[in-house]
Parts: C-alpha cells; structure tokens; sequence
C-alpha cells in the first residue's frame, strides 16, 4: 500500500482511552492520496490499555467493486427494460390507435349514410374492435337495405338532429307522378307467378331508375303501379321540369328494354303516367307504433285518375295545365281535353307530354300545333271544323288515337249541339 498510506492509518489510531472502548472496534475512512480505505483497530488484548493494537485495513474500491457492477448491470437492466416497455406501448398503441381510428371513421360513413361506402377495412389483432368493426360492418347491410323503403334525406334529416319519427305534416306544393301498366291484367295472364314477378321487378327497375336519379321520392308500389313525388323531403328547384324530365326518360328506357324483352318471349309492357303540381299534406302518416312518409291531398286523386285516362286518348303521359305552365316552355305538349275526372267537380285542362323541344322531331312539333289549333276550335263550338282539323290530323297520323277520340266527340257535338252555357268539360263517372 506504500509508506503514505502506513502513516495515515497510524495518524488515524486512536491514543487515548478515551478515545478507545477496549471491548469494541473502531471504524473509520482513511483517504490516501486519490484512494479511500476502511480501517478498523482493535486491542490486542480486550480489557486492557491499548499498548498493542490491530489494524484491518481494506481499499474502498475493492469492497464496492462488485456492488458498483452490479449497480451497473441493473441500471442497464433497467434502461433496457424501459425502452422495451416504450417500445412495446408504441407498439401495442399503433395496434390499437389505428384500427380504432377506422371503426371511427366507419361509423362516420354510417352517420352520413353512405353506406355505398362504408368498406369493414383491415381485420384488427385486438378482438373487442374487430368485433366492433364487424358490428358496424352488418349495421351497414342493415342499413343500406333499409335505405330502400324509406327515402334517404328523410333518414338523414332524423339522424342529424337526433330527434325521433313522429307523426306530422306540412303543407307543400310537390309534383306528383301516378305510373302504371296498359292493360296489365289481360297480359299478365300470359305468365306463370314467379315469372310474372321477375318480369314486373325488371319493369319496375326501368321505371324507377329515372326518378330517384333526379331526385324524386318513391312513395310505394301498388301492384304494378308507381306513386313518386318531387319537392319533399328535400326541397327541389324546378320540381315539374324534373318530373316532367324523369317520365320521358321512362318511357325512353322501357321502350329500349322492350325489344330485348320482346326477344325473350315476354309482354313489352307500355307506361301510362299522369303528373300533376299541387299542394298536399307530407309528413309522416300511422300510428305512434307504424308510420309512413306520404303525401295526402285532393291532387294525389286528381294524378291517379289522370293516369287512367291514358287509355281513353291512347297517350301515354298527361299532364295538367299546372304542371305545364311552371315545367317552362322546355317540353313540347298538346291539349287533349277539358275533364272533370270522378269525384271532382272543377274541371281540368289536360295535355300530352310529347318529349323535349331540343330533342323532338319536327314531326311531333306539327302534330303539337295542328292539335292545339284543333283543340282551339272545339273551344269555341266550331264544332263541324274542329271535326276536320282532327281528321285531317288522322289522315297524317293514322295511329293517333287522341285525334279520333276528339273527331268521334266532334260528330257527337254536331249531331247534338250543347246548350249555350256549355263550358267544354267532359265528365267521366268511373275511376
């Protein structure tokens, strides 16, 4: 240890008595230097005056090595251990984090129905959120089929402000559209039942596409009929062109579809449609238990008994002088007659919806005017020439059955003058 730290450890001894219990060591720390011992002096014979004494000496260092190493092996133990845990919570938060930000995500896309996109996504390693994904996932399927017996913006309308269906109502001008199929019974005869029903959903799909992609409400089916509306839930601008628009193109694709079911063997079923533009109650029509999004109103009759008498003028779309004035000057029309349908005593002008004036053949302008001037003359009881306006409107147009309608209602009227308060209305008494 050298000759220094020899001198130390006897300048530290305890001389005294007092200084020495004889029956006990001493302890003390010597430093030396840069270097730190233990000591520890003893009597060599316990009980008597120190004359002789022992010294243990022991370097600090020595007896603190192991300790100091197995310091350092837990503190890197333990550092070690603390950025596995780190890493391992980053880890695990990732795992969860991510998924739980997709199942959020879905039932975002389900608040919002749209359920067109609401994908399930990634399979999640944490099993309570899979399941909630999966959970959400079926509620979209749910969702999305029940999204097809009642109207989209009703739905969204109720889970956006939280507020539970109740019946209600609201007065409101819509535009109203009465489809159906010309002489359904006698054709239908012709099929078995479940192909009857197929053929009937296949015509239905042509006749329904067209309104709900210009933003009109199904209201229900009746058989082989259609009731759809325009301007409820949602408010729409223009709501008669749109309906208007949303027939031709009916008639349009049944048309087109007719071929290729002509081709297979099955009735190429013909549309009638009558619109008519006026107010009704809409809201929502039951019980406290069973409710319905309808509309009611003197104007929903007034529409299904003006789809009827398609088969009396052999048109397929009229519509009313209501519906005509406000779709614009965009849609070519005729007039057709003056009728009090059954159950109304005010009268109506109607008209035949003929196509669009951009995409109409000259052909169908001249037949429009020839009908108008026609129609103008029966007006003022010059009953004998409206008779030849129309018959010359047969001899251009054989299959014109409007014209021989109102040419035969002419002869009529010669042969049998009205009274002179006569208005022009013609009255029908059956449905």
């Amino acid at each position: 240890m050298g000759m220094g730290f020899l001198a130390d450890a006897v300048r530290a001894m305890p001389n005294t008595q007092e200084d020495f219990d004889l029956r006990k060591p001493i302890h003390k720390r010597i430093s030396s230097g840069n270097r730190s011992y233990l000591a520890t002096y003893m009597a060599a014979f316990p009980g008597r005056p120190p004359d002789w004494m022992i010294c243990f000496l022991m370097d600090e260092a020595d007896l603190y090595r192991e300790s100091r190493r197995n310091l350092l092996r837990n503190m890197a133990a333990v550092a070690i251990g603390l950025a596995l845990a780190i890493g391992a919570s980053m880890w695990i938060s990732v795992l969860a984090v991510k998924p739980i930000e997709r199942v959020t995500a879905l039932a975002g896309k389900l608040e919002r129905l749209e359920v067109e996109e609401t994908d399930q996504g990634k399979a999640s390693a944490i099993r309570e959120v899979d399941d909630l994904r999966r959970a959400i996932g079926r509620a979209a399927i749910g969702l999305k089929s029940f999204l097809k017996y009642v109207p989209q913006e009703l739905l969204k309308g109720y889970m956006s402000s939280g507020k539970h269906a109740h019946t209600d109502g609201m007065l409101r001008e819509v535009s109203i559209a009465f489809i159906d199929i010309r002489d359904y019974s006698t054709v239908s005869e012709r099929l078995e039942p479940m192909e009857l029903v197929t053929h009937l959903n296949a015509f239905l799909e042509e006749v329904c596409s067209p309104i709900i992609s210009r933003s009109g409400t199904i209201d229900k089916f009746i058989g082989d009929s259609v009731m759809a509306f325009w301007n409820a839930p949602g408010k729409i601008d223009g709501h008669p062109a749109k309906a208007c628009e949303a027939m031709l193109d009916c008639l349009a694709r049944v048309s087109s579809a007719a071929k290729a079911w002509k081709a297979s063997g099955l009735p190429a079923w013909e549309p009638c449609v009558g619109i008519h533009t006026g107010e009704v109650i809409v809201g929502n029509i039951g019980s406290s238990s069973r409710l319905n999004y309808t509309i009611i109103g003197d104007v929903v009759n007034l529409t299904s008994r003006l789809e009827s008498l398609n088969r009396i003028y052999g048109t397929s779309i009229l519509i009313t002088e209501a519906t005509r004035d406000k779709a614009g000057k965009r849609f070519i029309t005729r007039p057709v007659d003056l009728v009090a349908v059954k159950g109304k005593s005010v009268p109506v002008l109607i008209h035949e919806l003929m196509g669009e004036r951009e995409v109409c053949r000259e052909t169908l302008r001249e037949l429009a005017d020839s009908t108008a001037k026609a129609h103008a003359k029966l007006a003022n009881r010059e009953f004998t020439r409206a008779r030849l306006a129309y018959q010359a409107i047969m001899a251009a147009h054989p299959a014109d059955v409007l014209s021989l309608v109102m040419a035969e209602r002419c002869a009529k009227l010669e042969m049998d003058p009205p009274p002179a308060d006569w208005s022009g209305v013609f009255r029908y008494n059956t449905k």
